[in-house]
């Protein structure tokens, strides 16, 4: 999914449906961003996946999460655990739902759908962290400074590379879209 807010959303949301399921909520955040706070090489590693060619868009985000295969090496007997499953489950919901099938086969070039994904969750951003307070969420983890850093690194390197405004892209799914989609997602059984 590629950004931390609708992460932190959806798990935010998870705990207000779920009174008494989750009994270490700074860990439950910590494992809802854990599989992002990792240096891209890393990531098939936390998302359980594989990297795919870079020119079959469809293929590449159908394969990019493994449930099964963390459900393979991990049990849900945590709350760290539980968190990172239900990143996963949110960023494969993401890719193989949420984005349009057809949009991505016609999708040859990586840096077309880069930019287009930044550019939808960049677009919504400043109205999710307002309207639901994301940014004291965020305090709430406990995550290395380091990867926070990093967290910080990428939001730096995408104003680099987009500009103030961000990238000017196709915008793929509408605020409520993503609302619905946050929703939907922290209704996860976990």
């Amino acid at each position: 999914m590629a950004d931390v807010w609708p992460h932190l959303l959806i798990a935010k949301r998870f705990i207000e449906k779920n009174p008494g399921k989750i009994a270490d909520e700074q860990a439950f955040y910590d494992g809802s961003l854990y599989p992002d706070t990792v240096n891209w090489e890393e990531k098939d590693i936390t998302h359980f996946g594989k990297r795919g060619e870079r020119t079959d868009m469809l293929k590449r985000h159908l394969e990019k999460v493994g449930v099964e295969d963390f459900l393979k090496k991990h049990s849900l007997d945590s709350d760290f655990n539980k968190g990172w499953y239900l990143h996963l489950i949110t960023d494969y919901e993401f890719y193989n739902n949420l984005i349009d099938n057809d949009y991505l086969k016609s999708i040859t070039d990586i840096s077309v759908f880069s930019t287009d994904r930044i550019y939808s969750l960049r677009y919504h951003t400043d109205t999710l962290r307002d309207k639901y307070d994301t940014l004291t969420i965020l305090k709430k983890s406990s995550l290395e400074q380091k990867q926070l850093e990093l967290l910080k690194e990428w939001d730096a390197a995408d104003l680099k590379r987009f500009g103030k405004d961000g990238p000017q892209g196709k915008l793929l799914y509408t605020l409520e879209e993503l609302e619905a989609f946050i929703e939907r997602m922290s209704d996860t059984n976990i």
